[in-house]
């Protein structure tokens, strides 16, 4: 991905984001912390996330999980 593609789609909050997965917001961070879901830091200290949903659901499609 080079840098114009970066900023393509705007990018969203953790609720809009996962509103529009149709999970939960609980579900959704806990697959942020666990890696599966791509997200870019915001703010002075990086505190912020933001997540592109595109990039969300394009993740979600190719996650594999055995179980």
């Amino acid at each position: 991905m080079n840098s114009d593609q970066i900023h393509e789609a705007p990018l969203v909050d953790a609720d809009a984001c996962a509103a529009a997965q149709g999970m939960t917001r609980s579900t959704f961070y806990k697959m942020v912390k666990a890696g599966r879901i791509p997200s870019y830091k915001v703010g002075v200290k990086g505190r912020g996330l933001r997540f592109s949903i595109a990039e969300v659901r394009r993740a979600l499609r190719n996650d594999v999980t055995v179980g």
